[in-house]
């Protein structure tokens, strides 16, 4: 078996999905709450609102 690399935190920042910096709070409209990754919308208002909006009618 291959011996992997142990990746310290920082590595981990570059690695997609490896770890979240900020995390975002949400309450859909029926009351679900759910974390979405601040990560994944940097200075993307536009699109965090769409995922937002897709998830609250998933959620409810």
């Amino acid at each position: 078996m291959e011996k992997l690399k142990r990746l310290s935190r920082n590595e981990l920042k570059g690695v997609i999905g490896g770890v979240c910096s900020s995390w975002i709070n949400v309450t859909a409209s029926c009351g679900a709450s759910y974390g979405l990754c601040a990560d994944n919308y940097k200075n993307d208002f536009e699109k965090l609102n769409k995922t937002v909006k897709e998830l609250d009618k998933i959620k409810c």
